[in-house]
């Protein structure tokens, strides 16, 4: 086993602690890959990923001050669920009957992870909590586990800082002291997602990718354009009113971090009003300018 993570969440690790006691902060990501290989290397290939990134055998417990914090648990095995499927088989139910099972954060890990063996090719779908993850190193993992099984060594990481401790920031104490810590009561709510996918070409990924750098914005200020003008269309109420949409936003740059499975990113907010008579491509490039700025220390702070 790797380094042992022991430490209290940081600022944005513990909002998405309290945002998973209102409602599910846990979400998926699935690579369709070509071949297959036996259950018995994919096996040996998380645990090996397990030992490289410390946050895989952790649990959150609360600390002697009633902070929530990161706990080593030893021998603590990675869920892992292989589904037999024929070629037509549609991974998407799969995703579907792990996103409405909540993660016990309590208990951890807070990773599961599905094969979806077919005969001439498989499906690795990751399921993490937000706590300890993004989509970054969800892919990272991802990444990790097929150099595994094609008998790549992996080497482990030290365990990784909060970005509090990377900026140098105060330890988070108690303001004050309480008799009796009041007891949250987490919502087990059960979610029951619809899971459907869209399926580019490399050829037409490209070419958004082209188009999107001709209009002088990113592809992300082109989802940013679709999701805005799709919801307004959608939904009659959302046509005139005002829109926040949030962007998760990459730290690891930033702050000199390596490839540790962890949570790595900050958000930030467009907000968009009366712009329903701007083209797509000047509605992406509103959203690329929304975002000036925000890949930076100051920023994470």
């Amino acid at each position: 086993m790797g380094k042992k993570q022991n430490r209290t969440l940081g600022a944005f690790e513990k909002t998405f602690w309290l945002l998973d006691q209102i409602d599910s902060k846990d979400f998926a990501l699935a690579a369709e890959i070509d071949g297959t290989a036996s259950v018995s290397k994919w096996e040996l290939a998380i645990k090996a990923a397990q030992s490289r990134h410390p946050n895989l055998s952790v649990r959150i417990v609360m600390d002697q001050m009633s902070r929530p914090a990161i706990e080593h648990v030893e021998n603590l095995a990675i869920p892992f669920r292989v589904v037999s499927a024929h070629p037509a088989y549609g991974w998407e139910q799969e995703v579907e009957k792990e996103l409405s099972q909540r993660f016990d954060t309590t208990r951890g890990p807070l990773v599961r992870i599905v094969l979806v063996q077919k005969p001439k090719d498989c499906v690795l779908i990751v399921v993490a909590n937000h706590i300890l993850a993004d989509g970054t190193s969800v892919s990272y993992l991802i990444r990790d586990l097929l150099a595994a099984v094609m008998g790549s060594k992996l080497k482990s990481y030290q365990v990784q800082l909060s970005n509090d401790q990377t900026l140098g920031l105060p330890e988070d104490l108690p303001v004050q002291s309480v008799e009796e810590m009041p007891i949250m009561k987490a919502s087990r709510k059960i979610v029951r997602p619809l899971v459907s996918s869209l399926r580019f070409s490399s050829d037409k990924t490209n070419r958004i990718i082209e188009r999107a750098r001709a209009e002088r914005t990113t592809v992300h200020g082109a989802i940013c354009a679709a999701a805005v003008m799709a919801g307004r269309k959608m939904r009659v109420e959302w046509s005139d009113i005002k829109m926040e949409l949030i962007s998760p936003i990459c730290s690891r740059g930033v702050l000199g971090l390596d490839d540790n499975f962890g949570l790595n990113i900050t958000t930030h907010p467009i907000f968009f009003e009366n712009e329903q008579e701007l083209t797509f491509w000047e509605l992406a490039r509103m959203a690329k300018n929304g975002l000036e700025g925000t890949i930076s220390e100051e920023h994470v702070r």
